[in-house]
């Protein structure tokens, strides 16, 4: 079969006898010709051997890759993420890394339109320290359930804000595939398989 991938060396060889078998006599081929020849199929018998093996490769790796994301449903990770989900009962929790010194942490709030939602200030003592937002806003309404942004800060030992290293914590709930990139569903939060830093047994 012809239009068969695994055919071609097979039918260049063929190709390549049948070429020696009806040469005339009287004109044979050229020497320099047939070794390139030869060198031409070498190197194309070599070329489909890695194209074979880098097939079964990546075979495998798919396959690897797919037993990995499986064992995610229900775990909880750890994501870099500047949003989070409020499903109206509680939101995903805030996992927040300041350096020695640092005197005040501060959490900022914010609906899909960028407006404010609330302030929340902290003096935690030990670092990672866990925030989790209670869903209200700065006049204890409760908002809507769904997505929102955050940014977390600090007052270093000299007085000046800073940003601090911050990371959300939950539980995978979906596995997405879009456009040949999976994604993880941390409630309604989707989040690029890239995002995780760490999985929680």
């Amino acid at each position: 079969m012809i239009n068969s991938v695994e055919n071609y060396p097979d039918i260049w060889l063929r190709l390549f006898l049948a070429q020696l078998k009806n040469q005339s006599p009287l004109n044979p081929f050229d020497v320099s010709e047939l070794t390139s020849q030869l060198a031409q199929f070498s190197q194309m018998e070599g070329l489909y051997k890695v194209s074979k093996k880098l097939e079964e490769l990546v075979d495998t790796t798919r396959t690897n890759l797919l037993g990995l994301l499986l064992n995610l449903i229900e775990k909880e990770v750890r994501a870099k993420s500047s949003s989070l989900w409020f499903d109206g009962e509680k939101s995903t929790s805030i996992e927040v890394y300041f350096p020695q010194g640092t005197k005040e942490v501060t959490l900022r709030v914010f609906d899909k339109s960028l407006f404010p939602v609330k302030v929340l200030k902290f003096n935690p003592s030990t670092s990672p320290f866990l925030i989790q937002w209670d869903g209200t806003d700065s006049l204890g309404r409760k908002m809507e359930p769904g997505l929102y942004y955050f940014t977390v800060e600090g007052i270093d030992q000299r007085g000046q804000v800073v940003g601090l290293e911050s990371y959300i914590r939950g539980r995978v709930s979906a596995l997405e595939q879009e456009g040949g990139q999976f994604y993880v569903s941390l409630g309604g939060l989707v989040l690029p398989l890239s995002a995780i830093f760490s999985i929680n047994p």
